[in-house]
Formats: structure tokens, C-alpha cells, sequence
């Protein structure tokens, strides 16, 4: 006879994602012994041991009424966004919908709408909610030590400026050993990443840094220098005829814009030299795969971040922990495979979240 599988518990764990808590069948039965006395005297065990049942429901049942809100007391909330731009905006929605429907006060309202009479709407909320790093930097250049502030869709490299006893936020920084992960996933055998980067700017070589340390055992980097060539293009074309197995890219302004963008993945198509984007967009209009930021999910884990928040301001008993880690989505683009003639793993493909395929005959 088969048996039965264990009940699971499904629990949100404030991460945007659910974990599952198996029941334990065998600390949850009752183990009736057999007696070889009589009916009577077993039957009586049984009667004791229903009333001891039935008393501690009636506890659970009495106690279920006087159990704490697990979310914080209603309280009224300042969300700003940086621009009117359509992932500020998405971020700002999903932040906002999800506190009010946990019963909170929430004002929306664009940085540039704020500015001059910031300090009137501060002192009447308690928790301010930035979206976007432009938001998130001038509130905590202006905020008060008595204000909190919560960010989300905030570079990390803009992370630094924002620290204080009352700051806590999520980046959209993806780790990139987590991105080379998704590298090696969909090409098991590649070893060898391009990077290009820029000496004159630090940002950049820290990036390269980073890259460097988050690198896999086995694998190796060839960097370019942007700054040592006559243009962006040119390093661009040098790359492209380097030994490299796919080219990384990361959000730098000191090597990407959007001609940058266009002129590296039209050249590389021609080459047939995969590229790493690190935003859907990029896996859309070229790349063979990369990584993007939901804004939507980095709204709801700044809500969650605030509700915490707010139990803490509250005096509730709060479990302190490091900010949530920024959730991502994987995408690839079929259309780009073909072109290059690169197989991907049917599993790769199936574990990504967004994926542009060539349209079928029957698609207008």
C-alpha cells in the first residue's frame, strides 16, 4: 500500500517567494498503548486522554483570537519616485497597493513634485519610500535623523551614499556570481569571459574587480580597455576578435549607451559571438541571454522591508536580518541562438523566465 504524502505548509517568507515547512505526521499521532487489563479501565485511559485533547483545543481556539497582527499597526507612508518612467512607476504601484491593503495611509508623488515642500510631507508620515537612486539620494541628503527611509530600485553603486541608522533598502544589483551561473548553465562548456571596462573610471574598474573575484574556478577574463582605443566602437571590434566564449556586460556608463548597445550586438551576430545582457531589454533587441530586475518585485519587497519597519518603530518583537536579496529573472532569445547556431540545454530553457522565440507561420 502506498503511502500517503506528508501535508506541506506554505509560507511567505518575505522574499517574494514561497517555502515550503513539511508537517511531521509522527510528532503529530498519538500513541495509544495496549493494556492487558480490562475494557473498562482502558476505556476510561481513552475518556482522560479525549478530555486532555479537547482542553488543549479549547486553548488553541481561545489563544487564536489574542494572536499579535503580523503586520504592522496602520500607519501613513510617503512613497516618491525618481521620474514618471515606466519601471519607477510599476515599482511605485506594486509598493503602494500592497501596504494599502495591509491597511496603511499611502501618498504617491513624483521627486520633482516634492522637492519644495518636502519637509511639510515628511513630518507627517512615518516611513518615507524612495524608488529609484535619484529619489533615494536626495531624500537622505534632506531627511532628518528622526525620518525613516526605505529604497528600492536602487543601483548598488549608488548604495553607499544612502547608509544611516534608519536606511535599509534592496538594490538591483544581480551578484554576478550568480550571473555566471546562469552562464554556465546555458553554455556548459564556456571558460572564457570579454569584459570591456574603462581605466578612467572608477566605477568601472570596479566592476571589472568584481568580475574578477566572482569568476569560477577554471575560467579566465580578456578585458578591454575603452579608454585606450580611439572609440567604444573600436574596443568594441577588438574584443570581437579576442578568444572569448561569451561577452559580459553590466550596466556602465562609462562603456554602454544605447548606440554602444546596438553597435556591439549587431557586430557580434555578425561574429556569431554570444552576448550577456544584464536587462531583458538587452536579451530582446540581441542578446543571447541575460538577467533583469522586475520592478513590480522590487516594489513588494520594499513594502515588506516598511511593514517590518513600521513592527519595529511599534516596539513589536521584530527578527533583525540582512536586506532581502534583489530577486531576478532569466532570459534568452531563440531568434539570437538560431542566428549564431548555439544549442542551449532544454532545461536552461525551460528554468527561464522570459524567452523571445522566432515567430511560427501561423503568427501575424
Amino acid at each position: 500500500m502506498t503511502r500517503p504524502a506528508e501535508p506541506s505548509l506554505s509560507v511567505y517568507n518575505g522574499n517574494s517567494k514561497l517555502t515550503s515547512m513539511r508537517i511531521n505526521r509522527a510528532s503529530t499521532r498519538r500513541i495509544i498503548p495496549h493494556s492487558s487489563r480490562t475494557n473498562g479501565r482502558l476505556l476510561v485511559q481513552l475518556i482522560l486522554t479525549s478530555v486532555v485533547v479537547l482542553c488543549m483545543l479549547e486553548s488553541l481556539t481561545v489563544g487564536s483570537d489574542t494572536k499579535p497582527n503580523r503586520h504592522a499597526p496602520p500607519s501613513k507612508i510617503l512613497v516618491v519616485r525618481t521620474s514618471d518612467a515606466s519601471p519607477y512607476l510599476s515599482a511605485s504601484t506594486a509598493l503602494a497597493d500592497r501596504l494599502t491593503k495591509r491597511g496603511h495611509s499611502v501618498e504617491t508623488i513624483a521627486l520633482a513634485d516634492m522637492i519644495k515642500d518636502f519637509r511639510t510631507r515628511a513630518d507627517k508620515v512615518d516611513v518615507i519610500t524612495a524608488v529609484g537612486t535619484g529619489a533615494a539620494s536626495w531624500i537622505r541628503k534632506n531627511m532628518l535623523p528622526t525620518d525613516n527611509l526605505v529604497y528600492c530600485m536602487v543601483a548598488g553603486s549608488g548604495q553607499t551614499a544612502l547608509k544611516g541608522p534608519n536606511v535599509t533598502g534592496v538594490t538591483t544589483d544581480i551578484p554576478i556570481a550568480s550571473q555566471f551561473s546562469v552562464i554556465s548553465q546555458a553554455l556548459p562548456k564556456a571558460r572564457v569571459i570579454g569584459i570591456l571596462f574603462s581605466s578612467k573610471s572608477k566605477k568601472s574598474l570596479k566592476h571589472l574587480a568584481d568580475a574578477k573575484a566572482a569568476l569560477p574556478k577554471g575560467w579566465g577574463i580578456v578585458s578591454v580597455d575603452v579608454a585606450k582605443h580611439k572609440s567604444r566602437a573600436n574596443a568594441m571590434f577588438t574584443l570581437l576578435l579576442k578568444d572569448v566564449d561569451i561577452i559580459w556586460t553590466c550596466p556602465d556608463p562609462a562603456v554602454y549607451n544605447t548606440q554602444t548597445v546596438r553597435y556591439l550586438l549587431l557586430s557580434a551576430l555578425k561574429r556569431e559571438v554570444p552576448v550577456f545582457g544584464f536587462s531583458a531589454g538587452f536579451v530582446r533587441i540581441g542578446a543571447l541571454l541575460g538577467v533583469s530586475v522586475d520592478p513590480s518585485i522590487q516594489g513588494l519587497q520594499a513594502a515588506d522591508m516598511t511593514d517590518h519597519l513600521l513592527q519595529t518603530v511599534a516596539g513589536a518583537t521584530v527578527v533583525k536580518g540582512a536586506p532581502p536579496a534583489t530577486a531576478y529573472s532569466v532570459a534568452v532569445n531563440l531568434i539570437v541562438a538560431d542566428r549564431i547556431a548555439v544549442k542551449l540545454p532544454e532545461k536552461f530553457i525551460k528554468s527561464a523566465e522570459i524567452v523571445y522565440r522566432p515567430k511560427s507561420k501561423g503568427d501575424k
